[in-house]
């Protein structure tokens, strides 16, 4: 998970632990341990908790509120010390809170039967592809495939989860990085201009 960092790591940092000087913000943030328990992430679309955690759950919580702007987005590039948000917040308490529950091994590369999948950008699969998410479509089909052969009832199946449509998609995933690209240099254009004229 620490490969989100690479772009922030100077020459003395570690590659795969958490950079020192995002670090020793995270403790002064935190204001109780004064060396790191871990200094790797935690990834909170996967962990488990129990109801003896809730304590913890609230604390984590008010660290969001102290840290974080009220604009906060999902992937923040302009806090680097919690550009991943609540999931940066998450990764300071357990380095530097008191109370920090115990981190458990990594269980879900256990069983090489199993599947996780987890698609974190938009658009999500089910709603049409990017270029990054495309490349797994046909393990994807597979995953699928595998789920009718076994008798499991599978919900309606949209347009973009279908074999049929796979030339389309990629199609669209193209089309939805050039919209983007589009719309990213008018907006940069837009605010440039909106700079020059506040200048006047």
């Amino acid at each position: 998970m620490n490969e989100q960092y690479k772009r922030f790591y100077c020459s003395s940092d570690n590659v795969g632990e958490v950079p020192e000087y995002i670090l020793r913000a995270w403790s002064a943030d935190v204001g109780e341990l004064h060396h790191p328990r871990m200094k790797k992430t935690i990834v909170n679309n996967c962990f488990v908790l129990n109801q003896d955690h809730m304590p913890f759950i609230k604390k984590w919580k008010s660290q969001m509120n102290k840290v974080l702007s009220s604009d906060i987005q999902l992937v923040d590039s302009r806090n680097k010390n919690y550009f991943m948000s609540d999931e940066s917040v998450l990764s300071s308490m357990f380095a530097f809170s008191y109370d920090a529950p115990k981190v458990g091994g990594f269980m879900l590369d256990k069983d090489p039967s199993a599947y996780l999948v987890h698609f974190s950008l938009k658009p999500k699969p089910w709603q049409g592809w990017n270029i990054n998410s495309y490349k797994n479509f046909d393990s994807l089909m597979n995953l699928l495939k595998e789920v009718k052969l076994h008798g499991l009832a599978l919900p309606h199946v949209p347009y973009s989860l279908r074999e049929q449509n796979k030339k389309i998609c990629f199609a669209d995933a193209y089309i939805y990085r050039y919209v983007r690209f589009i719309k990213g240099c008018f907006k940069y254009n837009l605010n440039y201009f909106s700079i020059g004229i506040s200048n006047v």
